[in-house]
Protein backbone atom coordinates (compact mmCIF):
# COMPACT_ATOMS: atom_id res chain seq x y z
CA UNK A 1 0.00 0.00 0.00
CA UNK A 2 1.43 3.37 -1.05
CA UNK A 3 2.05 5.84 1.74
CA UNK A 4 1.90 9.60 1.23
CA UNK A 5 3.03 12.45 3.43
CA UNK A 6 -0.09 13.96 4.96
CA UNK A 7 1.33 16.63 7.25
CA UNK A 8 4.19 17.64 9.50
CA UNK A 9 3.54 18.84 13.03
CA UNK A 10 4.99 22.07 14.39
CA UNK A 11 4.61 22.21 18.16
CA UNK A 12 4.01 25.73 19.54
CA UNK A 13 3.11 27.15 22.92
CA UNK A 14 0.79 29.96 21.84
CA UNK A 15 -1.30 29.28 18.74
CA UNK A 16 -2.30 32.88 18.00
CA UNK A 17 1.27 34.14 18.33
CA UNK A 18 2.62 31.33 16.14
CA UNK A 19 0.02 32.09 13.46
CA UNK A 20 1.15 35.72 13.41
CA UNK A 21 4.81 34.69 13.13
CA UNK A 22 4.20 32.34 10.20
CA UNK A 23 2.04 34.92 8.42
CA UNK A 24 4.94 37.36 8.70
CA UNK A 25 7.04 34.71 6.92
CA UNK A 26 4.68 34.85 3.94
CA UNK A 27 2.51 31.84 4.73
CA UNK A 28 -1.27 31.81 4.69
CA UNK A 29 -2.37 30.32 8.02
CA UNK A 30 -5.96 29.18 8.56
CA UNK A 31 -7.58 28.16 11.86
CA UNK A 32 -8.01 24.40 12.12
CA UNK A 33 -10.13 23.85 15.20
CA UNK A 34 -10.07 21.85 18.42
CA UNK A 35 -9.40 18.11 18.64
CA UNK A 36 -12.01 15.84 20.19
CA UNK A 37 -10.02 15.54 23.43
CA UNK A 38 -10.38 19.29 23.96
CA UNK A 39 -6.75 19.47 25.10
CA UNK A 40 -5.18 20.63 21.81
CA UNK A 41 -6.12 22.92 18.96
CA UNK A 42 -4.42 23.73 15.70
CA UNK A 43 -3.97 25.94 12.68
CA UNK A 44 -2.96 24.86 9.18
CA UNK A 45 -0.57 25.98 6.45
CA UNK A 46 -2.00 24.15 3.46
CA UNK A 47 -0.16 23.56 0.19
CA UNK A 48 -1.35 22.88 -3.35
CA UNK A 49 0.01 19.31 -3.21
CA UNK A 50 -2.51 18.52 -0.40
CA UNK A 51 0.13 18.38 2.32
CA UNK A 52 0.21 20.84 5.19
CA UNK A 53 2.02 22.08 8.26
CA UNK A 54 -0.02 21.66 11.43
CA UNK A 55 0.60 24.22 14.15
CA UNK A 56 -0.31 22.26 17.26
CA UNK A 57 -0.78 23.92 20.65
CA UNK A 58 -2.35 23.13 24.02
CA UNK A 59 -5.71 24.69 24.83
CA UNK A 60 -4.99 24.65 28.54
CA UNK A 61 -7.89 22.27 29.20
CA UNK A 62 -7.59 18.75 30.51
CA UNK A 63 -8.49 15.94 28.06
CA UNK A 64 -12.15 14.98 28.05
CA UNK A 65 -12.90 11.65 29.68
CA UNK A 66 -16.29 11.16 28.02
CA UNK A 67 -14.87 10.60 24.52
CA UNK A 68 -12.35 8.14 23.12
CA UNK A 69 -9.80 10.49 21.60
CA UNK A 70 -6.00 10.56 21.31
CA UNK A 71 -4.13 12.97 23.54
CA UNK A 72 -1.72 14.81 21.26
CA UNK A 73 -0.08 16.64 24.17
CA UNK A 74 2.74 14.07 24.10
CA UNK A 75 4.00 15.88 20.97
CA UNK A 76 4.20 19.20 22.80
CA UNK A 77 6.56 20.61 25.39
CA UNK A 78 9.23 22.07 23.10
CA UNK A 79 8.69 24.37 20.11
CA UNK A 80 9.75 22.97 16.75
CA UNK A 81 9.09 19.97 14.52
CA UNK A 82 7.41 17.33 16.67
CA UNK A 83 6.14 14.63 14.34
CA UNK A 84 4.45 13.77 11.07
CA UNK A 85 1.53 11.80 9.66
CA UNK A 86 1.26 9.52 6.64
CA UNK A 87 -1.93 9.26 4.57
CA UNK A 88 -3.35 5.85 3.66
CA UNK A 89 -6.37 4.58 1.74
CA UNK A 90 -7.21 1.75 4.12
CA UNK A 91 -6.00 1.90 7.72
CA UNK A 92 -7.02 -1.67 8.56
CA UNK A 93 -5.19 -3.08 5.58
CA UNK A 94 -2.15 -0.97 6.47
CA UNK A 95 -2.11 -2.32 10.04
CA UNK A 96 -2.23 -5.90 8.76
CA UNK A 97 0.70 -5.20 6.43
CA UNK A 98 2.75 -3.56 9.16
CA UNK A 99 2.18 -6.48 11.50
CA UNK A 100 3.28 -8.92 8.78
CA UNK A 101 6.54 -6.92 8.70
CA UNK A 102 6.80 -7.22 12.50
CA UNK A 103 6.02 -3.56 13.11
CA UNK A 104 4.22 -3.05 16.45
CA UNK A 105 1.11 -0.99 15.71
CA UNK A 106 -2.22 -0.53 17.43
CA UNK A 107 -5.67 -1.08 15.96
CA UNK A 108 -7.25 1.76 13.95
CA UNK A 109 -9.57 4.09 15.83
CA UNK A 110 -11.65 7.14 14.98
CA UNK A 111 -10.52 10.70 15.71
CA UNK A 112 -12.00 14.07 14.87
CA UNK A 113 -11.58 17.84 14.93
CA UNK A 114 -14.32 20.45 15.16
CA UNK A 115 -13.65 23.33 12.79
CA UNK A 116 -14.33 26.97 13.67
CA UNK A 117 -17.40 26.86 11.38
CA UNK A 118 -18.90 24.06 13.48
CA UNK A 119 -18.31 21.30 10.93
CA UNK A 120 -16.47 18.18 12.10
CA UNK A 121 -13.73 16.40 10.18
CA UNK A 122 -13.41 12.71 11.02
CA UNK A 123 -10.73 10.18 10.23
CA UNK A 124 -9.34 6.78 11.15
CA UNK A 125 -5.94 6.72 12.85
CA UNK A 126 -3.38 4.03 13.55
CA UNK A 127 -0.46 4.64 15.87
CA UNK A 128 2.80 2.80 16.38
CA UNK A 129 3.36 1.36 19.81
CA UNK A 130 5.65 3.42 22.02
CA UNK A 131 5.66 6.58 19.91
CA UNK A 132 3.24 9.25 18.68
CA UNK A 133 5.08 9.80 15.39
CA UNK A 134 4.60 8.90 12.71
CA UNK A 135 0.94 8.03 12.77
CA UNK A 136 -1.30 6.97 9.90
CA UNK A 137 -4.50 8.65 8.83
CA UNK A 138 -7.43 7.65 6.60
CA UNK A 139 -10.17 10.19 6.03
CA UNK A 140 -13.78 9.28 6.80
CA UNK A 141 -15.23 12.64 5.83
CA UNK A 142 -14.08 14.25 2.55
CA UNK A 143 -10.41 15.25 2.52
CA UNK A 144 -11.22 18.91 1.92
CA UNK A 145 -13.21 19.03 5.15
CA UNK A 146 -9.99 18.31 7.05
CA UNK A 147 -7.61 20.04 4.65
CA UNK A 148 -8.97 23.16 2.90
CA UNK A 149 -8.32 23.11 -0.84
CA UNK A 150 -9.61 26.54 -1.87
CA UNK A 151 -7.26 28.99 -3.59
CA UNK A 152 -7.32 31.46 -0.72
CA UNK A 153 -6.00 28.84 1.73
CA UNK A 154 -3.36 27.30 -0.56
CA UNK A 155 -1.86 30.51 -1.98
CA UNK A 156 1.08 31.94 -0.06
CA UNK A 157 2.86 35.29 -0.45
CA UNK A 158 6.23 33.52 -0.36
CA UNK A 159 5.19 31.42 -3.37
CA UNK A 160 5.35 28.04 -1.62
CA UNK A 161 3.27 25.35 -3.34
CA UNK A 162 4.31 22.11 -1.68
CA UNK A 163 6.84 19.89 0.04
CA UNK A 164 10.03 18.59 -1.53
CA UNK A 165 11.44 16.67 1.41
CA UNK A 166 11.29 16.02 5.11
CA UNK A 167 14.63 15.24 6.72
CA UNK A 168 15.63 13.24 9.79
CA UNK A 169 18.94 13.01 11.62
CA UNK A 170 19.93 9.44 12.55
CA UNK A 171 22.78 8.00 14.59
CA UNK A 172 23.43 4.98 12.35
CA UNK A 173 22.38 5.08 8.70
CA UNK A 174 22.26 1.33 8.06
CA UNK A 175 20.16 0.67 11.16
CA UNK A 176 17.81 3.53 10.29
CA UNK A 177 17.43 2.30 6.70
CA UNK A 178 16.35 -1.12 7.95
CA UNK A 179 13.85 0.39 10.38
CA UNK A 180 12.32 2.85 7.92
CA UNK A 181 12.20 0.25 5.13
CA UNK A 182 10.28 -2.04 7.48
CA UNK A 183 7.93 0.80 8.38
CA UNK A 184 7.37 2.25 4.89
CA UNK A 185 7.49 -0.99 2.91
CA UNK A 186 9.90 0.45 0.30
CA UNK A 187 13.65 0.65 -0.17
CA UNK A 188 15.51 3.97 -0.42
CA UNK A 189 17.97 5.36 -2.90
CA UNK A 190 21.26 6.04 -1.14
CA UNK A 191 23.94 8.60 -2.00
CA UNK A 192 26.52 10.71 -0.20
CA UNK A 193 23.84 12.95 1.31
CA UNK A 194 21.91 10.08 2.92
CA UNK A 195 19.04 7.68 2.24
CA UNK A 196 15.97 8.93 0.38
CA UNK A 197 12.56 7.21 0.50
CA UNK A 198 10.10 8.23 -2.22
CA UNK A 199 6.63 8.88 -0.76
CA UNK A 200 4.66 9.48 -3.94
CA UNK A 201 6.96 12.28 -5.09
CA UNK A 202 7.98 13.66 -1.68
CA UNK A 203 11.27 12.54 -0.19
CA UNK A 204 11.78 11.28 3.33
CA UNK A 205 15.50 11.70 3.88
CA UNK A 206 17.72 10.13 6.53
CA UNK A 207 21.05 11.83 7.18
CA UNK A 208 23.93 11.56 9.61
CA UNK A 209 24.73 14.55 11.83
CA UNK A 210 27.21 16.87 10.12
CA UNK A 211 27.54 19.54 12.81
CA UNK A 212 26.86 20.26 16.46
CA UNK A 213 23.35 21.56 15.75
CA UNK A 214 22.31 18.36 14.01
CA UNK A 215 23.84 16.27 16.80
CA UNK A 216 21.98 18.33 19.40
CA UNK A 217 18.73 17.77 17.52
CA UNK A 218 19.35 14.03 17.50
CA UNK A 219 20.21 14.00 21.20
CA UNK A 220 17.24 16.13 22.26
CA UNK A 221 14.50 15.21 19.79
CA UNK A 222 15.37 11.75 18.53
CA UNK A 223 12.94 10.68 15.78
CA UNK A 224 11.34 14.10 15.35
CA UNK A 225 11.82 15.68 11.91
CA UNK A 226 14.87 17.91 11.54
CA UNK A 227 14.18 19.92 8.40
CA UNK A 228 11.41 20.63 5.93
CA UNK A 229 12.29 21.67 2.36
CA UNK A 230 9.46 23.46 0.57
CA UNK A 231 8.91 24.14 -3.13
CA UNK A 232 8.21 27.66 -4.41
CA UNK A 233 7.22 28.73 -7.92
CA UNK A 234 8.40 32.27 -7.27
CA UNK A 235 10.89 32.44 -10.12
CA UNK A 236 11.49 36.15 -9.48
CA UNK A 237 13.79 35.14 -6.65
CA UNK A 238 16.91 33.26 -7.69
CA UNK A 239 18.38 30.42 -5.68
CA UNK A 240 17.07 29.00 -2.44
CA UNK A 241 16.22 30.66 0.83
CA UNK A 242 18.92 29.46 3.24
CA UNK A 243 17.63 26.98 5.79
CA UNK A 244 16.81 28.74 9.03
CA UNK A 245 14.77 28.19 12.13
CA UNK A 246 11.30 29.62 12.57
CA UNK A 247 9.63 28.85 15.90
CA UNK A 248 12.36 26.28 16.47
CA UNK A 249 11.70 24.53 13.14
CA UNK A 250 14.31 24.31 10.37
CA UNK A 251 12.76 25.39 7.05
CA UNK A 252 14.29 25.81 3.60
CA UNK A 253 12.46 27.16 0.54
CA UNK A 254 13.66 26.06 -2.91
CA UNK A 255 12.91 28.81 -5.42
CA UNK A 256 11.70 28.27 -8.97
CA UNK A 257 9.82 25.27 -10.36
CA UNK A 258 11.51 22.30 -8.68
CA UNK A 259 10.37 18.71 -8.95
CA UNK A 260 11.32 15.94 -6.54
CA UNK A 261 13.11 14.20 -9.39
CA UNK A 262 15.20 17.30 -10.12
CA UNK A 263 15.99 17.53 -6.41
CA UNK A 264 17.21 13.93 -6.37
CA UNK A 265 19.51 14.51 -9.30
Amino acid sequence: MALELDHIILAVDDLAAAMATLRAEGFTVVPGGTHASGATHNALIVFQDQTYIELLAPTGAEPRTDVAAPDFRSLLGRSGWAGYALRVNNARSLVKGLRRRDVAVGDPFEASRERPDGKTARWQMAMLEGTASPFFIQDITPLNLRIPDNKEATTHKNGVTGVISIGFVVADLETAIRRYSQLLGVLPSVNDSGAHFDLEGIWLTLMLPENDEMQAHLDQRGDAPYQLVLRSRDASLSGNTPARKVLGAQIEIARGVVTSRQWEE
